[in-house]
């Protein structure tokens, strides 16, 4: 298997923000954290539980994970989708970023994303912002008290492809019922690097990094309630004994 090591650097973790005015906190778990050998079922495995996507479909929400970083390219991203007629509701969620080693926007992402969006293209449509959340859980949790979810919606949401499966859980875990749709999007390993993609993270010391991560993650989320573990516990216990857990 061919290596191309990107340099190993912090870089931004959208998911995962403190509110604005509190100090920089560490991550709960590294962005780069340290990785087992990696073989190739582990790699299937990982690509498996990580990554999510489907096919576009019409949803009554487009849901928005937070992003501190490509919110130009996402802004695009729901734009092409609104063209397409795809969601009357749009929902865009996150706070303001405040990790060490991340540089700090004093404005919420969700914010920063919808100032980027021809809003007055789309007279039709509903948008919607929440700008409190720091976490995956707390994006769905703040969104809701604006836009309450009903059980027979069908859910359309953009993430991080790298943490698209991770999405699907949380969701999964607020809005058991509903339908959803993973329409990811890569985004670079750090400044300058590659785009972390589905297709060949593995070959990247920063992507093997990144998706261990992820499914760090899925764990420690798990064992606390945060996402219904139990779906994919299969895929975790494989892992465990691939890895040498």
């Amino acid at each position: 298997m061919t290596e191309k090591d990107a340099e190993q650097q912090p870089g931004p973790d959208p998911i995962e923000e403190p509110r604005a005015g509190t100090p920089p906190v560490q991550r709960e778990i590294a962005k780069i954290p340290e990785t087992p050998p990696f073989s190739d079922p582990l790699i299937g495995a990982l690509t498996g539980l990580c990554f999510s996507e489907d096919r576009p479909e019409k949803a009554d929400l487009l849901f928005v994970f937070g992003s501190n970083v490509m919110q130009k390219e996402l802004a695009g991203l729901i734009t092409t989708l609104l063209k397409q007629k795809l969601a009357k509701t749009v929902m865009i969620t996150g706070g303001i970023a405040n990790y060490l080693h991340t540089p700090v926007d004093k404005r919420p992402e969700s914010e920063a994303i919808l100032a980027q969006i021809p809003t007055e293209q789309f007279p039709s449509i509903r948008f919607l912002t929440e700008t409190r959340s720091r976490n995956s859980l707390e994006n769905i949790l703040e969104a809701g008290k604006l836009y309450p979810i009903k059980k027979e919606e069908t859910i359309l949401f953009l993430s991080h492809a790298h943490a698209s499966g991770r999405s699907r859980l949380t969701l999964k875990k607020i809005c058991p019922g509903n339908k959803l749709i993973s329409l990811p999007y890569e985004v670079p390993m750090g400044p300058g690097q590659e785009m972390l993609r589905r297709s060949d993270w593995w070959k990247y010391s920063q992507g093997r990094s990144m998706v261990w991560g992820e499914f760090l993650r899925i764990l420690k989320y798990g064992e606390r309630g945060d996402i219904p573990i139990r779906e994919v516990l299969h895929e975790i216990n494989n892992i465990r004994k691939l890895s040498g857990m």
